[in-house]
């Protein structure tokens, strides 16, 4: 058996893997032949701001000509395929650690994979050893999966209590060879969980195998598989649910049992044939959702790179998040899809968006993290804080008219109410001229109480979904106690306007209820 520490501390014996690394690179063409660095740093730590860890990956000639050919076959396919063959043996050095690893590109796009660019690599440590603490680990471009910003938005998401992949940034010399500054992100594997303050449990997520092989058969066109209107790649009926490959939970009965619950729970949650309320933790799914929209890098929900956790003796999966830019978002707003239409989930969000969009919650972020990052950063997320309060504070949230009086509403105002926001809306009550204003009494609503979310404090309305019609709520006032409280002439002329507010947050907004009967788009009853 090969002893590594005493193999990877020979000067000699690492002089001949850079001569080979390097030899190969030339005889491909990846590096120049005037041999000027190919590999250009893209973060420069300040005087401020400790050494960045360097790593030292070493690989044979035969192991790396191995590697060099799944580049060759990605760039034809044009997306980086993998399998549990692809894995190739190399030593990496931390200072004076070295650890044994089996290493191979990292699924997804081909972005990285010019000739200066930075590859994309998947680790795993062998032995049962660690590397940094870690037994899975990957390297990708900085710049790719947010840069600055994400390494920003983890330190936050743990210090929010929403467990996350560590991140940090190294620089990584592969045979010899400077290839910069890339950032090093744990997997879910091994010491992931213990890191984090979490005691057993199980992790897993959705293969994202059957989604890239799609792509793969789109050329490596990841736009025009996305667009495809044959085979959806946008929900989550295209992709497997599977557990995190851990050695640890097969040796174990009580984690084969609790990864057995926590795949029933996330194929129900695919199958949509329990709430998704029911399955996910509520209240770190809607935090986690929150921060990464005032992050704006909505791609972290995506689940091609969420995880899900169940916590021994716990029924709901909590989300764990991975930084990736893939599968890339059309804008950096967050989709409510991503709620999966659960009101709860959903009024939910909308109360931890209202928190993170304070400006006392980012001063007291900076107060905690304002050094180690650059001002454009929370300037920039005070602008987006901006964004988030506008949305939540729409300007007409719903939609109100009074309806024509007669006989059968007879003594009562009959006021319709239709929620146009895609977040549940509270109707609060109802002003009448500025003189006095009526609180809404639940038993006044007269039709469709499934518009109603169940177990909500008062009367909120379900979210509209983009693309349906508009659904009313009709609500019967009686037309004496207005009268009596505005003391006006119940016979005469008033205005009379809705009080609503995006539900989980504290505004409210007055909709004037026009006077006409509007021309309803309902559903057909």
């Amino acid at each position: 058996m090969r002893v590594i520490g005493q193999a990877s501390s020979s000067p000699l014996w690492r002089t001949l893997l850079w001569l080979l690394g390097l030899g190969g690179l030339l005889a491909i063409g990846v590096l120049p032949s005037n041999g000027k660095q190919p590999f250009p740093d893209i973060v420069h730590p300040t005087a401020s701001r400790p050494a960045l860890p360097t790593l030292q990956i070493d690989m044979k000639f035969a192991q790396y000509n191995g590697l060099l050919e799944q580049r060759t076959r990605a760039l034809e396919e044009n997306v980086i395929l993998t399998s549990a063959k692809d894995f190739l043996p190399a030593v990496v050095c931390v200072g004076d650690e070295a650890v044994a690893v089996q290493l191979r590109l990292m699924e997804g796009p081909t972005a990285g994979l010019t000739p200066t660019g930075k590859w994309p690599l998947e680790l795993r440590v062998q032995e049962r050893k660690t590397l940094l603490g870690m037994q899975r680990l990957y390297l990708q471009d900085p710049e790719l999966i947010g840069g600055q910003a994400a390494m920003a938005l983890d330190r936050v998401l743990v210090r929010e209590g929403v467990l996350t992949a560590r991140l940090q940034q190294v620089r990584l010399i592969f045979n010899g060879d400077d290839r910069g500054i890339y950032a090093l992100q744990e997997g879910f594997a091994g010491p992931f969980l213990e890191a984090q303050g979490r005691s057993g449990g199980v992790i897993v997520g959705f293969d994202a195998d059957p989604f890239w092989q799609q792509v793969a058969h789109f050329d490596g066109d990841l736009t025009a598989a996305l667009a495809d209107p044959v085979l959806d790649l946008g929900g989550l009926h295209y992709l497997e649910a599977d557990a995190f490959d851990d050695p640890a939970i097969d040796r174990d009965p009580l984690l084969k049992a609790q990864r057995d619950t926590a795949l029933g729970l996330l194929r129900a949650l695919q199958a949509g044939t329990r709430p998704a309320s029911e399955i996910l933790d509520v209240e770190r799914y809607a935090r986690f959702l929150a921060l990464i929209d005032l992050w704006g890098l909505p791609e972290r929900a995506s689940p091609l790179n969420l995880g899900f956790y169940l916590a021994p003796g716990v029924e709901r999966l909590e989300p764990a998040s991975f930084a990736s830019s893939f599968p890339p978002h059309p804008d950096e707003r967050l989709s409510l899809a991503v709620t999966y239409g659960d009101p709860q989930l959903q009024i939910a969000y909308a109360r931890e968006a209202a928190r993170v969009s304070t400006p006392a919650y980012l001063e007291e972020l900076r107060a905690v993290f304002g050094e180690e990052f650059d001002t454009a950063l929370w300037d920039r997320l005070a602008e987006r804080q901006e964004l988030i309060r506008r949305s939540l504070n729409p300007v007409r949230p719903i939609f109100a008219h009074l309806a024509d009086p007669t006989p059968e509403n007879y003594g009562v105002l009959r006021v319709g109410v239709a929620n146009v926001t895609q977040l549940p809306v509270a109707i609060l009550g109802f002003d009448v001229g500025g003189l006095t204003f009526v609180e809404l009494d639940p038993a006044w609503q007269h039709d469709a109480q499934d518009e109603r979310v169940p177990n909500a404090d008062g009367v909120v309305l379900r979210a509209h979904d983009a693309g349906s019609r508009v659904r009313y709520v009709h609500f019967d006032i009686p037309l004496a106690l207005v009268a009596a409280q505005a003391k006006l002439d119940p016979h005469g002329d008033f205005t009379l306007s809705v009080a609503a507010r995006v539900a989980g947050t504290s505004g409210r907004v007055l909709t004037p209820a026009q006077p006409e009967t509007p021309l309803l788009w309902q559903e057909d009853e």
